[in-house]
């Protein structure tokens, strides 16, 4: 059974009511309605699913970030600059993010510290940024949401 299933895209071979495709007309059948093998032969098989990332240049965002204002700017008490540090992670990663991997412990640990601030904006945007990074870094992640999942819990049960 399992070494009837070939690789690729799946197919589906049945549909939910009203969401079945239009059968196509068999000129030798002169049938107008599929079967339900049929529907799933006449399915159009699609290329892969295009992904941005595989494109996309990589970031080495533990190179580029020592040589910003982001440890300065996050050492000043004022908000405003708080938020502007948070920026300059974003503006480092791009719209597309692909990070290289390394430790990103520090960065995660200023970030969790930055959730837990009093300022709703510095909150926000850490946030954003943490959503950022798991984007790019993507399975190597998994070892610093582990540590985020409290804090973040505890930020849900706020108003």
């Amino acid at each position: 059974m399992i070494s009837e299933i070939s690789p690729g895209q799946a197919v589906p071979t049945r549909y939910v009511k009203g969401k079945e495709p239009k059968p196509a007309k068999s000129a030798a059948t002169g049938s107008t309605k599929a079967g339900k093998g049929g529907a799933a032969a006449s399915a159009p098989a699609g290329g892969g699913s295009f992904d941005p990332r595989e494109f996309a240049e990589t970031v080495n965002l533990l190179d580029l970030l020592p040589k910003t204002e982001f440890k300065a700017k996050m050492a000043l008490p004022k908000w405003s600059e708080k938020v502007e540090a948070l920026k300059i992670i974003l503006d480092i990663v791009g719209s597309v993010p692909k990070l290289a991997t390394g430790d990103y412990g520090d960065l995660v640990q200023t970030l969790k510290l930055c959730t837990q601030d009093a300022n709703v904006n510095i909150v926000a945007k850490s946030i954003e940024v943490l959503g950022v990074l798991a984007d790019g870094l993507r399975r190597q992640f998994a070892q610093y949401a582990r540590i985020l999942l409290p804090v973040l819990l505890r930020k849900l049960s706020d108003k």
